[in-house]
């Protein structure tokens, strides 16, 4: 019995799967869906290249975890990522989605007692601003849980360098690893489209349930 009949139940999960279907599409299109980026998939020796997790690099390079600071930093073998002296950034490409930055492990590559300033910005106006010292024996933690940036900066500065290392002057590159970029709900609009979908239904399954017109199948 219902043959040829589109019940209610089938226009119920119709519209559930498509909004999620939808919702994902969408989601997978954010930079915001990089999760944890350890630069192990990609080429040492040279720059993160633009659109790798979904983002635009500037000056900061891919590094193997093969001596001083670069060596301790690693949390993920076999690579980790380094700032360049004078500074450096990763940001969503133009008209991108915002993300949120929660924590990343940061390593001085051959200075201790180094001050690395990490800043967040959300349409070139400064948003979220830490500094921290770090040194070379180790990465450190840095927990931000900041939300709703387009952009991330690293300067560093100060710091003596560690005994029985020679680097170049200034010395000041910063080891990156492990950096957990968090998603923000980007497909939220076709979320709540797909959502306005199944609330019709089922207001009409309760418009038609009161007057009497709903017909279940089998």
């Amino acid at each position: 019995m219902g043959r040829g009949i589109m019940t209610s139940r089938n226009l119920f999960a119709g519209a559930f799967a498509s909004a999620l279907a939808f919702a994902a599409l969408l989601g997978g299109t954010t930079a915001s869906q990089a999760g944890t980026i350890n630069f192990d998939d990609i080429a040492s020796f040279a720059p993160v290249p633009d659109g790798y997790a979904g983002l635009n690099w500037s000056a900061i390079w891919v590094h193997e975890a093969d001596f001083a600071g670069y060596a301790t930093g690693v949390v993920s073998s076999p690579h980790v990522a380094y700032v360049i002296p004078g500074g450096g950034s990763f940001s969503t490409p133009v008209g991108g989605s915002t993300f949120g930055l929660e924590s990343l492990f940061v390593t001085a590559a051959w200075r201790d007692g180094m001050t690395v300033t990490i800043t967040g910005y959300l349409g070139g106006l400064l948003k979220d601003t830490f500094s921290t010292t770090v040194d070379t024996s180790g990465p450190t933690l840095i927990n931000l849980n900041w939300s709703d940036i387009d952009t991330v900066a690293f300067d560093a500065s100060g710091g003596t360098i560690h005994p029985g290392f020679f680097p170049n002057e200034p010395a000041t590159q910063i080891v990156l690893d492990d950096i957990v970029v968090t998603p923000l709900p980007a497909a939220l609009p076709l979320f709540a489209g797909g959502a306005g979908v199944i609330g019709f239904f089922g207001w009409r399954r309760k418009k038609h349930a009161a007057l009497g017109l709903w017909r279940c199948t089998s």
